[in-house]
């Protein structure tokens, strides 16, 4: 990133934990708060105003409701030619490896040969991209989740704290596996799977 000072979409804890490592860091934010270093979305004109920024997406995905308002605000800047990806300096990448506008690499991630990483994906706090992996625009590998190699992840999917997706599986578009199972076998479109091994648990709507 070069000189000008940072702008993070969102200020919540992803967007938080962001700025801790950046220096002039401005957040913006939907609602007013008791902070000096912020800008309200209604009062920003990105037109004017957000190429003097390196602007960087920090708002993360809990759950299917908060996934999906992850994207809508995301595609909100996409456009921006100031929006920047994010790697934390602890973050390792290999150099064949493919990370796309708007893409987040936390504390300690790694993405090995090969993966691509794609738009406004968020690679999480020491989670593991083995090689030849392909994570969806607007997914969210959660903290400490690994990908075993060759694994496809689709668009806007959750992959849950310290789960583990065996090598060479695919998970359709919009599925959540929960935090902590150990992914054996393919999951269609908009499902959600736990256990250890994981189980369709329903379908997503």
């Amino acid at each position: 990133m070069d000189s000008k000072p940072n702008l993070i979409i969102g200020s919540g804890g992803h967007a938080h934990c962001i700025a801790s490592e950046l220096q002039t860091v401005f957040f913006l934010r939907k609602e007013k708060k008791d902070k000096e270093n912020y800008f309200l979305e209604n009062d920003f004109n990105f037109k004017q105003q957000a190429e003097n920024y390196n602007v960087i997406f920090g708002i993360g995905g809990v759950d299917q409701a908060s996934m999906k308002i992850r994207k809508e605000v995301f595609e909100k800047f996409n456009a921006l030619s100031s929006l920047s990806k994010y790697t934390h300096s602890t973050a390792i990448i290999s150099r064949t490896a493919r990370v796309e506008k708007g893409a987040v690499l936390m504390l300690g991630a790694t993405v090995q040969a090969y993966s691509q990483i794609q738009k406004n994906a968020l690679i999480n706090t020491g989670a593991v991209v083995e090689h030849n992996t392909v994570v969806g625009a607007h997914s969210h590998i959660g903290p400490n989740a690994t990908l075993c190699g060759n694994v496809i992840i689709g668009e806007s999917c959750l992959i849950g704290a310290g789960s583990t997706v065996i090598q060479g599986l695919k998970i359709g578009e919009g599925s959540i596996l929960g935090a902590g199972s150990t992914l054996l076998n393919d999951m269609p479109a908009h499902e959600l799977w736990a256990g250890n091994p994981a189980k369709k648990i329903r379908t997503l709507k």
